[in-house]
């Protein structure tokens, strides 16, 4: 009996340690494992399905189109679950399977947005009465009408002016020259000249406001009439956030106007907007155009057309050979022995015809541009039976 007791006693002592031992042990592996979740965690980034050029550390919504960003892998690699697929080369000329070459390279694209033309405020001339009283006359009667620098506009009626232009004529008559000066002076402050109550236009113009009629009462600094020079224009337009890296102040853009000529012309980007358009994600940008034939009114739509080129030397592919999961993007890699192998990769800005490949890809290798998502689907198909028959085998 006491053998026994004995026996019992030591494989208690044994069980109790073995315990201690398997939890020291694994400890540090929980903590290990813990430790790389977290590191990975960490290192994920975030882009958008539509625009792959997107990178950002957290998730949330696209800063372009507002789509809702999804994980993006660190780094691409081959998909291991999705086995290779081997297609005769009679059976590939049937299904039509196309392949391109991965280029290094610069790439250029034309860029296509619409715009419109408003008037230089800049060219915008607000006439003013200098002095209190009434218009006698006015030379302008209607919105539209095209005036010539110095072209009379209005005659003004206006006491403080007849009387400055009294003082001026008797202080010539005692040729004095202290009350000449002060009379010619407040004449000047009054906006009078050797014709004062007659307003001019300061330069050519077409009225675009009038804002007094003839026999009206005005007082000192009241606006008459608005005018504006269209010999040079403003071009409007609204540029995608992402595009506007490729537009810089001074550059020089193509301009079609349709109506107003049958060639295109170049205008000269002038400004940005300060702000970007929060409901578009857009910016405005500001081209300047020269109108001297006055062909080209405010109100007209107009065409941009600029080059893009791309920042650096990088790897292209045809934008059409990509496959764009939502979660991923991937490209079918057609090898020499006559396979073919889905392989992700981190694609970039798309240029034209083409699209840049950050990540994933080698130049010289080929890629199907046509019949890959036969292919593709072939190889998913043939993994999910292989992990299936894994899945049967198991006890």
């Amino acid at each position: 009996m006491k053998t026994l007791l004995t026996l019992l006693l030591i494989a208690a002592v044994a069980a109790i340690g073995g315990a201690w031992w398997a939890a020291r042990s694994s400890a540090p592996v929980a903590a290990a494992t813990n430790d790389d979740h977290a590191h990975a965690q960490a290192e994920t980034r975030y882009t958008c399905a539509m625009h792959p050029e997107v990178d950002l550390d957290a998730p949330g919504q696209c800063p372009i189109c507002g789509m809702a960003l999804i994980p993006r892998a660190s780094t691409p690699t081959e998909l291991d679950d999705v086995p290779r697929v081997q297609v005769a080369p009679a059976m590939a000329q049937q299904l039509g399977i196309r392949t391109a070459s991965v280029r290094q390279g610069t790439a250029t694209s034309t860029v296509t947005t619409s715009a419109q033309l408003v008037a230089d405020e800049r060219r915008i001339v607000t006439v003013t009465a200098r002095a209190e009283g009434w218009i006698e006359t006015l030379h302008v009667n209607a919105v539209g009408d095209a005036v010539r620098a110095g072209q009379p506009l209005a005659t003004l009626y206006a006491p403080d002016l007849t009387a400055a232009e009294e003082a001026l004529a008797l202080a010539k008559r005692l040729q004095d020259p202290a009350l000449i000066a002060g009379a010619q002076q407040r004449l000047r402050h009054l906006g009078g000249g050797a014709d004062a109550a007659t307003l001019r236009a300061p330069g050519d113009g077409v009225v675009t406001a009038l804002l007094a009629r003839e026999g009206a009462e005005v007082g000192r600094g009241a606006p008459l009439m608005e005018l504006t020079d269209f010999s040079r224009l403003w071009v409007q337009a609204e540029l995608p956030q992402a595009l506007t890296r490729s537009v810089a102040v001074g550059q020089r853009v193509e301009v079609r106007v349709p109506g107003a000529f049958d060639r295109p012309f170049s205008a000269t980007v002038a400004a940005f907007e300060p702000t970007l358009t929060p409901d578009s994600r857009t910016i405005g940008v500001r081209l300047v155009v020269d109108n001297p034939e006055g062909r080209m009114r405010p109100g007209m739509l107009a065409q941009l057309r600029f080059q893009r080129d791309a920042d650096a030397d990088q790897l292209w592919i045809p934008t059409e050979a990509l496959i764009r999961t939502g979660e991923r993007t991937t490209v079918i890699l057609a090898e020499d022995d006559g396979h073919f192998r889905p392989l992700q990769v981190v694609a970039g800005d798309e240029y034209g015809d083409e699209t840049a490949i950050l990540e994933g890809l080698h130049a010289g290798q080929q890629v199907v541009v046509s019949g890959q998502f036969l292919i593709d689907s072939e190889a998913s198909l043939r993994g999910s039976f292989n992990r299936m028959g894994h899945a049967g085998h198991q006890p």
